[in-house]
């Protein structure tokens, strides 16, 4: 998958320094992968850049603003249990 580069005006929601290491950042980095999220967990595209996703990273730490995959699981659960309360 891409590293994914965000437009304009991400700085202002998600910081100016790397989330985990305090540096500069220049990207944002996914907290779930997309790549997984959507082949595995079933998540769409918009659900997975909604602000709640993705988090400021510097280039050298991208991969390690990923969640593990237990944490995912736990979470893609809690939106099905959320999900199925609202209807």
């Amino acid at each position: 998958m891409p590293v994914r580069y965000a437009k304009k005006g991400w700085r202002a929601k998600l910081g100016e320094k790397c989330k985990d290491f305090g540096e500069p950042a220049n990207q944002v980095a996914p907290k779930i992968p997309y790549k997984d999220g959507i082949l595995k967990h079933g998540l769409t595209p918009s659900y997975l850049w909604r602000w709640e996703n993705p988090v400021a990273s510097c280039k050298s730490h991208n991969q390690s603003s990923q969640r593990e995959e237990t944490r995912v699981k736990k979470h893609v659960a809690e939106l099905h249990r959320h999900e199925l309360r609202a209807k």
